[in-house]
């Protein structure tokens, strides 16, 4: 029997399409909603969602990513699963084991926005946890945690915000538009565009790159996956997983070697971008034993700000 399981992520400047979200989910009967992190920019965002996912009474699996912060979300969820067991705190569960198939929760990012707390990294001498930095507070994942965690890799899922590294800028999860700076330091493209859009009324892409590279950015297209995770998922022998992160990468597909796997077919290789939030993407995977398929969906904001 197929589990389905709805993915949102990346939800940063448009709440306003989770009810839309979930009201597509439930129609489409899924077993549980996965967040797979960045949902929202701060508390109130963040309690939105959960407060409609429990009244969806769907299971929904919670996880952070780039932006969360630790006392919001941490008080969050304990708050609302106190209320509503169909509320569940990825970090505390680490996974879940289905009757065919299990799902792995790997929490936080390699890159952390300004105020993002939740580490995501390949640590041999730190444990997960929470620590204590110059910077701050920080919730640590170590990827290592992975060799206990996975038991039968033909049929696990990881779920991570941040996808592993592949090589094809055509087709694969982890495909990046960002400007990089003299110094290194990157922003996300798609953020620069659209604030020299606004700014200086640019309209093509010329005038954008122009602007730009007069504000000192370089336009880039690469693949910025994870190198660890992917030594991880091939030593594990890992061949399915789920992100976000990269907007836009959002509902692209591709097997180990980078090829585009289309909705709908059902194989034992899928690594899937479930969607950018905002932009209204989000996707259902479908689950037979050791195999797995996506469905995108590309849903309008019907609730107006």
């Amino acid at each position: 029997m197929t589990t389905r399981y709805g993915f949102i992520s990346d939800i940063h400047q448009n709440p306003n399409i989770i009810p839309t979200m979930i009201r597509k989910f439930k129609e489409e009967k899924v077993n549980a909603i996965v967040a797979n992190g960045d949902i929202g920019e701060d508390a109130r965002t963040l309690s939105f969602f959960i407060e409609w996912a429990a009244y969806s009474e769907i299971p929904t699996i919670i996880q952070p990513g780039s932006h969360e912060k630790i006392a919001e979300f941490e008080s969050m969820l304990e708050y609302f699963s106190s209320k509503n067991p169909t509320i569940i705190n990825a970090r505390q569960i680490g996974g879940i084991k289905a009757k065919d198939h299990s799902l792995v929760f790997l929490s936080g990012s390699d890159w952390n926005v300004q105020g993002g707390e939740y580490h995501l990294a390949k640590e041999d001498k730190y444990e997960s946890g929470i620590y204590k930095t110059q910077e701050g507070i920080i919730s640590l994942t170590n990827m290592n945690d992975l060799e206990k965690m996975v038991k039968e890799p033909e049929n696990t899922i990881v779920v991570c915000h941040v996808p592993r590294k592949f090589d094809n800028t055509d087709t694969c999860v982890d495909v990046a538009y960002f400007g990089e700076k003299p110094d290194g330091s990157v922003v996300p493209g798609l953020a620069i565009a659209e604030m020299i859009r606004q700014k200086y009324k640019a309209i093509t892409p010329e005038d954008i790159e122009r602007i730009a590279d007069k504000m000192g950015f370089k336009f880039k297209i690469e693949n910025r996956g994870n190198e660890h995770l992917k030594e991880m998922y091939k030593k594990l022998g890992i061949t399915k997983a789920v992100s976000g992160h990269f907007h836009e990468s959002g509902h692209q597909a591709n097997d180990s070697k980078g090829n585009k796997i289309p909705q709908g077919t059902f194989t034992p290789e899928l690594f899937w971008n479930s969607g950018y939030g905002d932009a209204g993407q989000c996707g259902i995977l479908n689950v037979d034993r050791n195999k797995v398929s996506y469905e995108n969906l590309k849903l309008k904001n019907i609730i107006q700000p």
